[in-house]
């Protein structure tokens, strides 16, 4: 089955609660980006398909071959975007020197900031692996034999 416009709106939705639900994006920004061509390019690279964003804004092959698994797959190649982009956010809006200031009984902390932005690569290292497998797993199912020919069995000699 193809993806119509409210399922996509509803996996950008599982997507943003899957993450936490972050003030800095939205619902409608996750599926601006599950429906740019560009993101669903890389898509089709990775599983070797031909899907589109058709007329209704949704996404087709026109033989209905985006489904679940195909959705479960383009979710974690948006995670994998998404903690990339959160390292590098984080790298360079949360940069500090200090980790510990104190001042009479008044105590301010702050974690690392690279630190912040290692758990973030593993996140997505971890996710990558993840990404990888699931697309192992989808072209091994959908992948088709070229031919089958068949061969009588030997047969052996009646006493």
């Amino acid at each position: 089955m193809s993806y119509d416009v409210y399922q996509v709106v509803d996996l950008a939705t599982n997507i943003y609660t899957n993450i936490g639900s972050p003030s800095n994006i939205s619902v409608g920004f996750i599926s601006g980006w599950l429906l740019d061509s560009g993101n669903l390019g890389g898509l089709n690279n990775k599983l070797s398909t031909s899907f589109w964003v058709s007329g209704d804004g949704g996404i087709t092959d026109n033989c209905g071959n985006f489904g679940g698994e195909e959705a479960d797959i383009y979710n974690m190649t948006y995670l994998s975007s998404y903690y990339a982009s959160a390292s590098l956010n984080t790298l360079a809006n949360g940069g500090s020197f200090w980790t510990s200031i104190a001042e009479g009984d008044t105590k301010i902390s702050r974690l690392d900031a690279a630190k912040i932005a290692q758990s973030y690569i593993a996140m997505k290292t971890d996710n990558d692996k993840n990404l990888r497998l699931a697309i192992h797993d989808y072209k091994l199912r959908i992948s088709v034999p070229q031919s089958v020919h068949y061969a009588r069995p030997y047969s052996y000699p009646s006493p």
